[in-house]
């Protein structure tokens, strides 16, 4: 197999932001995947989804990138084989945060500062 780029705690952060983005639940991620298996899934190839098992990879329990969890990435379009920035990871919850900050700009001193500690907090407990 393949050496991947992205550890499974990664992998399953990207794999959780490209279900959220479709906006499907874990049951419709497996309704769709099965869907577009069909042929493959009938005659052994590719195994069926769960929901316990797509829980499993967005909930970083999983311990082994099987061919299963590199056929889920291919189906959502999450390449294992191109490495993206670390911030990808927090895109979405950077994009919620400005969009708070956006419709409460009172909110924008307070939010530095905040930021200013966690990013103080996290300086501080590596050292």
């Amino acid at each position: 197999m393949n050496q991947f780029l992205y550890s499974t705690y990664e992998i399953s952060q990207l794999v959780s932001m490209a279900i959220d983005k479709k906006g499907w639940s874990l049951r419709s991620c497996c309704s769709y995947f099965n869907a577009r298996y069909y042929k493959e899934i009938e005659s052994g190839d590719v195994v069926k989804l769960d929901k316990d098992f797509v829980q499993r990879i967005t909930s970083n329990q999983f311990k082994v990138i099987s061919l299963r969890v590199v056929k889920l990435c291919e189906f959502l379009n999450v390449d294992l084989e191109i490495k993206q920035s670390k911030g990808s990871l927090f895109m979405k919850e950077f994009s919620q945060f400005d969009e708070i900050v956006e419709s409460n700009p009172e909110l924008e001193i307070k939010l530095k500062k905040l930021l200013r500690n966690v990013v103080d907090v996290i300086l501080w407990g590596s050292k």
